[in-house]
Order: structure tokens, then sequence, then C-alpha cells
């Protein structure tokens, strides 16, 4: 449900006005295939109501972008990737970014808080999509259609292509030698 939800979320958007990527701090992904790294312009947004409104999906439409993911670790349990996470940050250079959201014990999940400024978001996940470096903890299911909803993951940076995503990795694998890197399709356009 919680898929089906972030992935119709870009569509059922597209109505409101659009703020540029982190103008309220939080950022989102998808995993799709895509072919553009760009907003959609008015022609595109046209074709994805129009393919929206016909039930059908246009993907080449959509603003999605390839990314290069550094993981560090994944789990099912919010502590121990949080302690490892600590860990990193005295380890190496890299800040931690939550974006404002925590570990809401009994939504048993990493959410916004329920009284943050984005309506839409407050009180649930906001997925990161912003390249950068920096210790994060996410679900793994945003940038892969391959694991379980549950899934979390420690990133240590999204990278605009594999070469900077493979440099960032042997840092982290000195302290963590389990740490691999991915290939997402990132959703790249407005979600308000």
């Amino acid at each position: 449900m919680k898929r089906t939800l972030l992935f119709l979320l870009p569509f059922t958007m597209l109505a409101y006005a659009c703020q540029p990527s982190g103008a309220n701090g939080h950022a989102a992904t998808q995993d799709t295939v895509a072919t553009t790294d760009t907003a959609p312009d008015s022609t595109a947004a046209s074709r994805l109501i129009a393919a929206r409104d016909a039930d059908t999906i246009a993907i080449e439409d959509l603003p999605y972008a390839d990314r290069y993911i550094v993981v560090a670790d994944t789990g099912f349990s919010y502590q121990p990737l949080q302690a490892k996470l600590l860990q990193l940050k005295a380890a190496t250079h890299l800040e931690v970014d939550s974006m404002g959201r925590y570990y809401n014990p009994q939504k048993h999940r990493i959410v916004l808080p329920d009284d943050d400024e984005d309506e839409i978001y407050a009180g649930e996940y906001y997925p990161r999509r912003d390249q950068g470096e920096y210790l994060s903890l996410e679900y793994l299911y945003v940038y892969s259609r391959y694991t379980e909803d549950s899934m979390m993951a420690l990133i240590t940076g999204i990278y605009p292509d594999e070469a900077a995503a493979k440099a960032a990795l042997p840092a982290i694998k000195a302290q963590v030698p389990t740490a691999f890197t991915m290939k997402a399709s990132v959703y790249t356009g407005c979600m308000h």
C-alpha cells in the first residue's frame, strides 16, 4: 500500500503548485524507469494529466533521473542502524541530515513530526532525493523495488554518476566492509 501511495503521489500532486526541490526542506524519490533529469514542461505535464485521466501511466513523461546511492548498511531495526550512523559520523567527515525526521515507536516508522509545516507529509515518511554526502536513515524501497517496505538503509550519499559514488565508497567500506553502491531511478519532479 505504501509503495502504491508513493508511486501515485506525483500524479495526484501535479495539480498543486510546485516548489523547487528543497524549498520546504524535504525531498522525494521513486523507483521506476525514467529518461529525464528535469521538471516536466507544460507539454509533458499535459500528457501526464491526460494519461492519468485515461487510467494509463506514461512513464517516459515523468521526471526521473538515475542516481547512485552509497549504502553503508541495511536492516529492519532502527536502533542498530542509528548506532552505526553515529559511529560513521565519528569516523568520517560526514554530517547527519535527518531532514527533521525521527523514528516514531508507535508508528514503527521514520516520520516527520505531526506538526511539520508540510501539511501533506506531516507525521509521514518523506524520502530523500537531493544529491549530496550526508548520513541519513531512509527506507530502501524508495530506491529499489526489490525490497520490503520496512527495510531501512543507512545512506551516506546520493550521487549524479556511478564514478562519484564509487569514489566515495572506499571511505565508507573502511568503516563498514559490507557497504555498497546501487543505481536508483529518483523522482525529481514536484511533490507538492
